[in-house]
């Protein structure tokens, strides 16, 4: 299935941030609403330190990376989520000067990477995930070719055990964080058109049950079962992401991260976290959806800087945890195809 703008829709997402749809702002559930005032107002703010913030080459610069693919995704999947495309919106030129960068990083053998990069496959699947949904939404013929080839470095890279690591290697051991990145970039790619065989979805996701513990939580790796909120975020967004909608997987590790939401805070990755944790209550829906938006919208909208950036203690940087903050704000906006039920 591709998702395609037309020319009305390319002007709707031009005024998202100024005009949310009626479907949007009337969204609610109570005294649960979707969409505020100053959510929109928090979005703008954060789209538009990413506009400052990105290089003459459309790369993106954050923390101890530089002109990163992986982080120049990230910024212009924001922009998308917000309503942008290559093709229209109010940071089209951002997003298309993006794209341009991180096809020119791709090789011939099709990973996406610079050479700075001793661990490229994080870069390559959030790259992939980000062509996949451009490709998608606008069936940019020029894109086809790099994203197919892109998917197939994912496809031989998989390891025996279903998951991905750091290199583009079948052999060794995987983690679940690799993991999830390459199964979100093939879903993606798989829902624009591009051909997948079940086989290599079914092997990823027996990976993520896999990596289910005891306590319902997710390890790392197969070889050290143990929990963390980032990785069981990561993890139950990926089965959802992959079509498994129901399970004691699912329910185990939703009732974790209910659990261990206050700890959150005080994580290394918290951005990261907070990602994945707010898709898979999307997915989930319900009080599980109506009880955790609030939550980490007023947590967001809190710790939001006055440039309209966010800081991540991490080398990771700032345009990384913006664009992960400015995107769980923009999951209700429903714009990428990723982030729909």
């Amino acid at each position: 299935m591709k998702y395609r703008i037309s020319g009305y829709a390319l002007l709707v997402c031009a005024c998202v941030t100024f005009l949310v749809p009626t479907r949007l702002r009337t969204a609610e559930s109570g005294s649960f609403r979707e969409i505020t005032k100053e959510q929109i107002e928090a979005v703008e703010k954060g789209l538009k330190y990413l506009s400052r913030t990105q290089n003459r080459d459309g790369s993106w610069d954050s923390g101890n990376y530089r002109m990163n693919p992986g982080i120049t995704a990230l910024a212009c999947l924001a922009f998308m989520a917000g309503g942008s495309v290559s093709e229209g919106g109010p940071y089209r030129k951002e997003v298309e000067k993006g794209l341009h960068y991180i096809l020119k990083c791709q090789d011939a053998n099709g990973l996406i990477h610079t050479f700075r990069e001793p661990n490229p496959m994080y870069g390559h699947g959030y790259s992939a995930l980000f062509m996949a949904e451009i490709y998608g939404m606008t069936g940019d013929r020029n894109v086809k070719p790099y994203l197919k080839k892109a998917v197939d470095v994912i496809i031989k890279a998989q390891k025996k055990d279903g998951g991905w690591r750091y290199t583009p290697s079948p052999r060794g051991m995987s983690d679940i964080s690799v993991t999830v990145v390459q199964l979100m970039a093939l879903r993606a790619a798989r829902n624009a058109g591009i051909g997948i065989e079940y086989s290599i979805i079914k092997k990823a996701v027996d990976y993520i049950i896999n990596s289910v513990c005891s306590d319902g939580g997710f390890s790392y790796t197969l070889q050290n079962k143990r929990s963390g909120f980032a990785r069981t975020a990561a993890g139950v967004t990926s089965l959802y992401i992959a079509g498994k909608y129901e399970g004691d997987e699912i329910e185990g590790g939703l009732r974790y991260l209910l659990e261990s939401r206050e700890d959150s805070g005080y994580m290394h990755w918290y951005y990261y976290g907070n990602y994945y944790a707010a898709q898979a209550m999307f997915q989930a829906g319900g009080e599980y959806w109506t009880e955790w938006f609030p939550w980490i919208r007023e947590e967001l909208l809190k710790n939001q800087a006055g440039d309209g950036s966010w800081k991540q203690h991490s080398s990771a940087g700032p345009v990384f945890a913006t664009a992960m903050s400015v995107m769980i704000l923009e999951i209700p906006y429903r714009y990428l195809p990723i982030f729909q039920r």
